[in-house]
């Protein structure tokens, strides 16, 4: 009896010191204990430590009381993540929750379920600022060969955005044939959404009768169709566009609405919930 309560004592004190570590990295600015205790390059972290992180954030403090970087948009790219916030498969692109606050430090993080967390980033490019969602969700130990006592968290499902907090009652007027600037004028984002034609490109080709490489001229085809995703207090907003050439406008094709916030894993069978907390929307 003795012993068990001496080790329940230690516990309990080895938690308080953690957590009294986490307040003071959260304080200090940026997720610097990720820095201290996380490994970019396998990913790992000591079990437990991302949700003791995300639980010590004040639930009452809104990102604008938490960040203080705003990192460029060209950090999208550099992470492999495109404009509409699908997640590329890049070999390059860092995934893990460590590898990625390597390169850009999180400040704002919470906790959705135990098995996925998300950070919040400030955007700025193209003369505005947005808030920028990163799911990660926690990885199988058994198919990461995680070290004992270690988890890795990945990024997962789509990186979302928001310029300002909206729901579903705000896109009341839009319907099957409204133009993206109708949706624009609900939600700014929208027109970044818009995928930019490629006019005619140079490339090399290799001509075997002439055993060289030869330039070729090479116009790629016009998009006609794509869909973005509008993050809402109510749901997650799915809007298809299309158009019957290059020379037409978008128009909305169709959309749906998950009242769920489930977007598929790229990681697990199934989807996971991207809703993010009141206070995390934009003011």
């Amino acid at each position: 009896m003795k012993h068990t309560r001496i080790k329940m004592i230690c516990i309990v004190i080895g938690m308080i010191l953690l957590l009294s570590t986490v307040v003071n990295a959260v304080s200090m600015g940026g997720f610097s204990l990720l820095h201290a205790a996380g490994d970019a390059e396998t990913g790992e972290l000591p079990k437990g430590t991302a949700l003791s992180i995300a639980e010590a954030i004040p639930e009452e403090y809104s990102p604008e009381e938490l960040i203080t970087n705003t990192y460029h948009e060209d950090m999208l790219s550099d992470l492999g993540i495109d404009k509409t916030g699908e997640i590329l498969d890049f070999n390059f692109a860092a995934r893990s929750l460590t590898a990625i606050n390597e390169r850009y430090p999180m400040e704002c993080v919470r906790r959705v379920t135990d098995q996925l967390i998300y950070a919040v980033y400030r955007i700025e490019g193209e003369g505005k600022e947005f808030n920028a969602y990163f799911f990660f969700e926690k990885l199988n130990p058994a198919e990461t060969a995680a070290t004992k006592g270690a988890e890795v968290w990945w990024l997962t499902g789509r990186v979302l955005f928001s310029e300002k907090e909206l729901s579903l009652e705000d896109f009341a007027t839009i319907s099957v044939g409204s133009s993206v600037k109708d949706v624009a004028k609900i939600d700014p984002m929208t027109s970044d959404f818009v995928p930019e034609d490629t006019g005619p490109i140079t490339v090399q080709d290799f001509d075997f009768e002439l055993n060289d490489y030869v330039e070729r001229i090479y116009t790629p085809e016009p998009v006609l169709e794509y869909k973005d995703y509008h993050l809402l207090t109510d749901g997650i907003l799915c809007v298809m566009y299309s158009r019957s050439s290059a020379d037409d406008d978008f128009v909305v094709a169709s959309m749906g609405v998950n009242p769920y916030f489930e977007v598929e894993s790229n990681y697990s069978r199934g989807t996971v919930r991207q809703e993010v907390a009141p206070i995390d929307f934009p003011n």
